[in-house]
């Protein structure tokens, strides 16, 4: 076999064994692009994804164990808000709750006496887990919950909230 291609390597050109050895070239190129450096390429992309989604799970869990923490070393839970408790509305205790979370309600409106409908359209996802689990402890509870990512990486949310019956 390789006495045969030695004698066609002989009989080609000086010009016929350029343009062969070039053909030879761009082929090997091809093939160690489709063949390394493609599915490479892919599977970093694909190592790149699972890892952001890894980093915003650790924040959310971080951000709970951080609050669980904060509640251990409080002591006993917060007294819940009852129905008898109306001198407090659902509104204004959600509206201090965000201020003082650093969120933003762009839409904060009763919906009776122990339940309201709110907006916020940009907070980072832990925050807003941490203020949701706060309320939680304060005896509300969250009926309704639609979270939207946005393209800056916050995430945008609509809830319906009550008193715990």
């Amino acid at each position: 076999m390789t006495v045969r291609l030695r004698q066609w390597w002989g009989g080609l050109s000086l010009r016929e064994r350029w343009l062969v050895g070039i053909a030879l070239a761009l082929s090997a190129a091809v093939v160690g692009w489709i063949a390394v450096y493609a599915p490479l390429t892919s599977a970093l992309v694909a190592a790149r994804e699972t890892h952001a989604i890894a980093l915003e799970r650790h924040a959310v869990i971080a951000a709970r164990v951080k609050e669980i923490r904060k509640l251990q070393a409080a002591g006993p839970r917060a007294a819940p808000i009852n129905s008898s408790a109306n001198a407090i509305s659902v509104t204004l205790v959600l509206a201090q709750g965000a201020a003082e979370q650093g969120l933003t309600l762009s839409r904060n409106e009763p919906a009776g006496d122990a339940a309201a409908t709110i907006a916020i359209a940009s907070a980072q996802s832990s925050s807003l887990v941490t203020w949701l689990t706060r309320l939680e402890s304060m005896g509300l509870t969250v009926t309704d919950l639609s979270l939207r990512p946005n393209a800056d990486g916050t995430v945008a949310m609509t809830a319906s909230i009550r008193r715990a019956q």
